[in-house]
């Protein structure tokens, strides 16, 4: 993991972790989806949590197939999430 995803995976877990409302905010991927080209934070089943985005038709997938795209590593994939939800504004100091 390099020092950029050590940083995003950290203050995302803090977030979550420390902001009860935020905890409650994940939606199932089966109860209702983002619209497209939505940034979201997604979880996996194994608990990890990433930031993607929403979009359809990438370089590696079926045209016209719609998916959560990992934008944090070098080479973008697609992320399997059974949760999401959309990413929190950010502090009215960094607007």
């Amino acid at each position: 993991m390099n020092n950029k995803e050590q940083k995003v995976e950290t203050s995302t877990k803090a977030a979550i972790v420390g902001n009860t409302a935020l905890a409650a905010g994940w939606i199932s991927v089966d109860d209702k989806l983002p619209e497209l080209g939505t940034r979201c934070l997604i979880v996996e089943s194994d608990g990890f949590i990433e930031i993607c985005n929403y979009c359809k038709s990438f370089w590696n997938h079926p045209r016209n197939s719609v998916g959560f795209l990992n934008e944090q590593d070098e080479q973008p994939s697609m992320c399997h999430p059974t949760h999401w939800m959309p990413l929190p504004e950010p502090p009215a100091a960094c607007r």
